[in-house]
């Protein structure tokens, strides 16, 4: 996430996540994808479908 400059999408950060092990949540780490974008100043891509 942090090599690309543009948005940060919610499913590709939640799966990046995963990916390293993460086993929190999904709206958690819904969470910290968008604490990451916002830090950045950098827009979220919403393609996560809410439940």
């Amino acid at each position: 996430m942090a090599d690309n400059p543009g948005s940060v999408s919610i499913a590709a950060g939640i799966a990046a996540l995963r990916k390293v092990g993460a086993e929190e949540p999904a709206d958690e780490l819904q969470s910290i994808v968008g604490t990451f974008a916002a830090e950045r100043w950098r827009p979220i891509y919403f393609d996560r479908p809410m439940s």
